[in-house]
């Protein structure tokens, strides 16, 4: 899937977060992003706060206030 029409969007840590599943590529929502690290982000549970041990990149992962097709996160 290409990234044409993909609006980029700008993340902080502590932002609300939906991640993409890598099951069946549900969004899933009920995280934060707890940190970034060479392009990818960490993300941790809303409740109890407990950090993912793995990364996301910015195409897996987008902003609860903007949780629709057509966007996408960007990290620095």
């Amino acid at each position: 899937m290409g990234m044409e029409g993909v609006a980029a969007v700008e993340l902080s840590v502590g932002t609300a977060v939906e991640v993409r599943t890598r099951f069946d590529g549900r969004w899933v929502g009920g995280y934060l992003v707890a940190s970034f690290s060479d392009g990818r982000l960490r993300v941790a549970r809303t409740a109890g706060g407990e950090v993912l041990p793995g990364t996301f990149g910015p195409e897996e992962v987008r902003p609860v206030s903007l949780a629709a097709p057509g966007h996408r996160a960007t990290v620095d």
